[in-house]
């Protein structure tokens, strides 16, 4: 996608032998934000329409952390694709220290410090979590926090964050922190989870259910959205296309593709969303399906590890599933 000269990518270079990789990832973040400019994506749109940004110059923040990578992978840096609320870029790494890079948001690309990330032992896994608020106020001075907060709203989750069932990490709950729950890639993995993301969400609101369809089975493996706080709405869209359509068992296989993919922190959260379009789907097609959503919560209530809290919250979906049926 990214069309930089090889003079762009050799002084990259020269400023990582000479001057450090912090400075190198600076410059790289500078060099791709001034080759394009953002836009945000429209209903209906490709983010990564080759042809359309060969031609506009216009990207999202999928479009920049593509770019961004091609030019760290060609300058040897050690990176992968990152994403969280809603948002991708870059972590970058060198002798045991990360570094954000983020060419839509330059002032942000920096060492990401220990004390702004949140179970750091996770990263091997590829999730983690990051302060990114307090990341950006130690690289530079906000002077306008609501300001900086409204243009950059996906930095932070705020109290009222939509959240889904529930979470036996009290530091990720919404009311509680606003970090962000972080999914990190290895390449070319990164680049095809954006590009199957991007697909899912033009195919679906296309009507193009049978691409839709076939990117979530892709997602299964690569889903990028994994934070409980945020529902997995395209496909809660595709789920209801398919099932308008009478078509029950492609439903299902995006249920079942999705609960996979989300189901990648310790919670219990993918399962309870899981039941519930499976409750959705018997409600409007085969009442088989919400008895199956039942059997779903009750066999998780038999996890001893559960709170009391998730236990009340699983007994009154029980309870209500159980209500609409009789």
């Amino acid at each position: 996608m990214a069309d930089f000269s090889d003079a762009e990518i050799y002084k990259i270079i020269e400023i990582k032998d000479e001057r450090g990789i912090e400075e190198a990832l600076a410059l790289t973040s500078c060099t791709v934000k001034n080759k394009y400019s953002f836009k945000k994506r429209t209903i209906g749109a490709s983010a990564l329409d080759k042809d359309i940004i060969n031609h506009s110059k216009q990207v999202d923040c999928y479009g920049y952390s593509i770019a961004t990578s091609q030019i760290l992978g060609t300058a040897g840096i050690d990176h992968k694709i990152a994403f969280a609320n809603t948002h991708s870029f870059v972590i970058a790494s060198n002798n045991d220290k990360f570094y954000v890079v983020d060419s839509l948001l330059p002032q942000i690309t920096g060492e990401l410090l220990p004390e702004n990330i949140c179970h750091k032992e996770c990263l091997s896994q590829d999730i983690f979590s990051i302060n990114m608020l307090n990341h950006a106020r130690s690289l530079f001075y906000i002077h306008n926090m609501n300001s900086f907060i409204r243009e950059n709203s996906w930095i932070r989750f705020s109290k009222n964050a939509n959240k889904f069932g529930s979470s036996d990490r009290e530091d990720i709950r919404s009311n509680k922190n606003p970090c962000l729950v972080v999914r990190t890639f290895n390449l070319p993995q990164g680049t095809k989870s954006l590009y199957s993301f991007d697909n899912l969400r033009v195919a679906t609101e296309n009507n193009n259910l049978s691409t839709g369809y076939y990117m979530s089975k892709i997602l299964a493996k690569n889903y990028p959205e994994i934070d409980i706080r945020n529902r997995p709405i395209t496909a809660e869209l595709l789920i209801r296309k398919l099932g308008n359509l009478g078509l029950k068992t492609m439903s299902i296989n995006v249920i079942d593709s999705i609960a996979e993919g989300i189901n990648q922190t310790n919670t219990i959260s993918p399962t309870v969303w899981k039941a519930e379009q499976y409750n959705q789907l018997g409600i409007n097609l085969d009442r088989t399906l919400s008895h199956t959503a039942i059997n779903i919560l009750e066999d998780l209530l038999e996890n001893h590890s559960l709170s009391i809290f998730q236990k009340h919250l699983l007994e009154g979906k029980i309870k209500k599933f159980k209500k609409a049926l009789s």
